[in-house]
């Protein structure tokens, strides 16, 4: 097994920065987008669930 030592410094943060920059911000952008997307659908699949709710119950009391 190889050991290797890690030290966090100004200077790797920025070499990672120029390596791994671009691929970690596209990926945080598309997870960004589908989290919201969902979160958005399911939302509004409540908000219309709660809407028809309401307004069946509405027709129950105007029939009575």
């Amino acid at each position: 097994m190889q050991n290797v030592e890690f030290n966090a410094s100004f200077e790797w943060l920025m070499a990672s920065v120029h390596t791994v920059g671009m691929p970690f911000l596209v990926g945080s952008l598309i997870f960004a987008t589908v989290v919201s997307a969902t979160s958005w659908m399911i939302i509004d699949g409540l908000w219309r669930l709660n809407i028809r709710r309401v307004w069946k119950k509405r027709q129950l009391q105007r029939q009575s």
